[in-house]
């Protein structure tokens, strides 16, 4: 009735490995959100889990995970916003 399961680190685990995991122990996963990217993590990886691994739960219970994002695209700054506040540059933006 009260068994409890031990938490695995999921940290640098594709999806796919994830559920393999999970569904092992009894787990189910619900994703947050994709993070800043991180370069020293794969693309779709867990970068971030709630709850910490080895923590103690009881089955059927939820992982939050926040994953990395394949990638991120450089985007060039107009100078002319550079320096201002965010009050100032979202009109300019927005257009």
């Amino acid at each position: 009735q009260d068994q409890r399961i031990t938490v695995p680190n999921l940290a640098r685990m594709s999806l796919d490995r994830v559920d393999l995991k999970l569904e092992e122990l009894d787990l189910r996963r619900e994703i947050l959100d994709s993070a800043n990217y991180n370069p020293d993590y794969p693309p779709y990886s867990v970068i971030d889990q709630v709850p910490l691994p080895g923590k103690q739960v009881k089955e059927n219970r939820k992982i939050y995970l926040t994953l990395n994002p394949s990638g991120f695209t450089k985007v060039e700054i107009p100078e002319n916003l550079i320096r201002r506040t965010r009050r100032q540059v979202e009109p300019t933006l927005r257009s």
